[in-house]
């Protein structure tokens, strides 16, 4: 499935709602894109989606950041930008959170951890790549 969407920040809702149909059959959704490209503001807006209603903050300096949506389902959100290695991913015990039943994983950055994905979760991972078509316009391509 490889899916291109081009979007305003306007439409983002309607383009997360739609979304939502295309990715429910997977438990791991990675996203990539340059810096600014959107990725924690399309992650924004699917926890609330799904339910969320705490305060979402970007999981830069922490890693990863839990949440549970009005359902008590868990959603861990997480930004691997400054993880240098895959080695470094497990020792922070981070694979756990991506066998977690029910869990579903939000991963910015996924690029150190593709190996993993790839190798043992495959059939769980849905990829959403982000980039700037202009300064008020999106491109999403769901594979």
């Amino acid at each position: 499935m490889k899916q291109v969407i081009l979007y305003t920040i306007e439409q983002l809702s309607q383009v997360v709602q739609n979304l939502t149909q295309d990715i429910k059959d997977f438990s791991i959704i990675t996203l990539t894109g340059d810096l600014g490209a959107g990725k924690t503001t399309l992650v924004k807006k699917l926890l609330a989606e799904w339910g969320v209603q705490e305060e979402i903050l970007s999981p830069t300096f922490t890693y990863v950041n839990c949440y549970k949506n009005d359902q008590g389902q868990k959603i861990f959100h997480f930004d691997c930008y400054r993880i240098t290695n895959l080695n470094q991913f497990l020792e922070f015990g981070f694979d756990e959170y991506l066998n977690e039943p029910g869990a579903i994983c939000l991963i910015e950055w996924p690029q150190v951890v593709q190996p993993l994905l790839d190798q043992q979760l495959a059939g769980r991972v849905c990829s959403l790549e982000i980039s700037h078509i202009s300064n008020d316009q999106r491109k999403l391509i769901i594979k």
